[in-house]
């Protein structure tokens, strides 16, 4: 790695990363435990299948077809992970940073260090023990980073990270010769994190119960359960097909072969949860699983466990992601580190945000918090900041921290009340688009899928626009805007609620619309666009959406920040 120690300022120099990136271009990320179990089951997995069972079809027996499967597979994997290591070169001028990447598609991505966003360093264990680190740069252009570049000295990240203009105190105390030591932390780690600690005012910390609460409060939870038992079902379905299939049906036609297979397979299922009940009765001694109710109870149990175990799953992931996560207010940058295996530093300039998201769930409203999100560009995950599980309050003072000087910020509370009810027209319009399209396609639909309860027709045409009615009073009472001259505020939401802030000065588009109703009641849709997303105010005054156009527009006009 003696040509990754040179310093990233040497022009026209291609480098590579470290021989480490096989490992990872192969799929196996020391730290991320669900991710390499993910990777190994879509390139090892799914591609055995069809291998192993033309393998079977050829007459060969069980032991050879295993061997051979798994033997192309890993060459295949190993050849892709090679190509894409020795494809893989990168540079870093004093203007700009530059990869190249493929073999037969070759690309090269070139970005200006002045239209970087945000930097993203990750180090997993192994790459802790042997000082590297993987950097990603993001900038405004895309949802995912522009530039990636995996396995790298951790010194030669920090000069890329000092490159960027989001910490130009670094770099300088940084002895260019020294090299991370294996097994230690750099001398240029602790130089880095004694200046960096100077200047360094903690917003929030989150301990390790309001942690487990955030997991157990987070969205996304029942979908993982629901997707353990897809992932389990398909399992089943591949073990049945490939292990247990009929061999007497070997002459059909292959369509034929596929309608049975797909027939009968509740059939087989029912009959192997018979079969292993039997068999733990016979061998374990379980006699009570001998009777249908025993053998009843018996599965709902291990429903229930394996339940509890894909929820338990989530869990530890999403524990050990955010585990010692820390908010940090650096001079002009917000700075998160946190996980337990894999550690994760995103630094993004304050500067830069376009827009902050504080949201609840119902199960967040039972404990007074929620999530707050800083964007400062169409990425979501690696360059954005998520503080979860923070009371209204703390988020009020994290906001104030973010932007400097005396201008008034509409507060996050989501019953302040300072917060503008939208007109009453839009509920109306709400209602009448609910009742008269969305009720008859509901009831069209049920009737039409389950014909059973088409008796019931009436009856649920009566109960549909009670309850669009509801839906769209509630929608209406909870949707609210605040407009003054700094900042433009919006929340909404009925179970899930949310309340998004905008400064003018990130607003690069203001448009006024308006339909048929709009112009007979004399009121108008304001639609303000900043970058990666718009905010609006619908059925707004006429005389009202001028005069807020009017102050967005003088604002953009005179603004005295520079747009990169």
């Amino acid at each position: 790695m003696d040509h990754l120690a040179a310093s990233c300022d040497e022009t026209g120099k291609w480098n590579r990363t470290s021989p480490l990136s096989i490992l990872y271009y192969f799929g196996l990320r020391p730290g991320r435990i669900f991710a390499t179990v993910r990777t190994i089951f879509l390139r090892v997995a799914i591609p055995s299948g069809p291998l192993l069972y033309v393998a079977r079809d050829s007459g060969l027996g069980w032991k050879w077809s295993i061997l051979i499967t798994l033997s192309i597979v890993f060459v295949f994997n190993l050849g892709r992970a090679l190509c894409k290591y020795y494809s893989f070169l990168w540079q870093s001028t004093s203007e700009s940073i530059s990869v190249k990447s493929g073999i037969f598609h070759k690309a090269q991505s070139d970005v200006k260090w002045s239209r970087v966003r945000a930097v993203s360093i990750s180090r997993d264990p192994l790459q802790r023990r042997i000082g590297l680190c993987s950097v990603a740069l993001d900038t405004a252009g895309s949802a995912d980073a522009e530039v990636s570049i995996p396995n790298i000295p951790i010194s030669v990240a920090q000069e890329l990270q000092a490159k960027t203009g989001e910490d130009h105190g670094r770099s300088q105390y940084m002895p260019p010769n020294i090299s991370p030591s294996i097994g230690e932390d750099s001398v240029e780690d602790h130089v880095s994190e004694i200046q960096m600690e100077q200047s360094r005012e903690v917003l929030f910390r989150l301990s390790i119960l309001d942690l487990l609460k955030s997991v157990l409060c987070s969205r996304g939870v029942i979908a993982s359960v629901i997707g353990g038992w897809v992932s389990l079902g398909s399992l089943y379905i591949l073990f049945r097909h490939l292990f247990a299939r009929n061999s007497d049906s070997n002459d059909d036609g292959i369509r034929d072969r596929v309608v049975g297979w797909i027939t009968e397979l509740p059939h087989e299922a029912m009959s192997d949860l018979d079969t292993v009940t039997t068999w733990l009765a016979n061998s374990v001694g379980l006699e009570f699983l001998e009777s249908e109710p025993g053998e009843a109870t018996f599965l709902a149990a291990i429903a229930v466990a394996l339940t509890f175990l894909f929820f338990l799953t989530t869990t530890f992931r999403r524990t050990t992601s955010n585990y010692g996560f820390e908010l940090s207010d650096e001079d002009s940058h917000l700075v998160v580190a946190r996980g337990l295996f894999t550690k994760n530093q995103t630094r993004i300039e304050k500067r830069r945000i376009q827009v902050i998201t504080y949201s609840m769930t119902n199960r967040e409203r039972w404990f007074g918090r929620g999530t707050l999100l800083f964007e400062q560009s169409e990425s979501e995950e690696d360059h954005s900041i998520r503080v979860p599980f923070v009371d209204e309050t703390t988020a009020d003072t994290i906001v104030q921290q973010v932007y400097d000087g005396d201008i008034k910020i509409p507060s996050l509370h989501t019953k302040a009340r300072d917060y503008h009810r939208i007109s009453i027209v839009s509920f109306f319009v709400e209602l009448i688009h609910r009742v008269l399209i969305w009720a008859p396609l509901c009831l069209l639909a049920v009737s039409t899928v389950v014909p059973y309860f088409r008796q019931f027709l009436w009856p649920y045409a009566l109960l549909l626009p009670c309850f669009f009615g509801l839906a769209s009073w509630l929608k209406w009472i909870k949707t609210g805007y605040v407009v003054n001259r700094d900042f433009l505020a919006r929340r909404g939401g009925v179970f899930r609620r949310n309340v998004k802030l905008v400064q003018v000065e990130k607003v690069q588009t203001i448009r006024m619309s308006q339909n048929m109703i709009q112009r007979m009641r004399a009121t108008s849709k304001l639609s303000l666009f900043y970058l990666g997303g718009d905010i609006s105010i619908p059925y707004l005054n006429v005389c009202k959406a001028n005069e807020y156009r009017t102050n967005v527009l003088e604002r953009i006009r005179t603004r005295n920040i520079s747009w990169t």
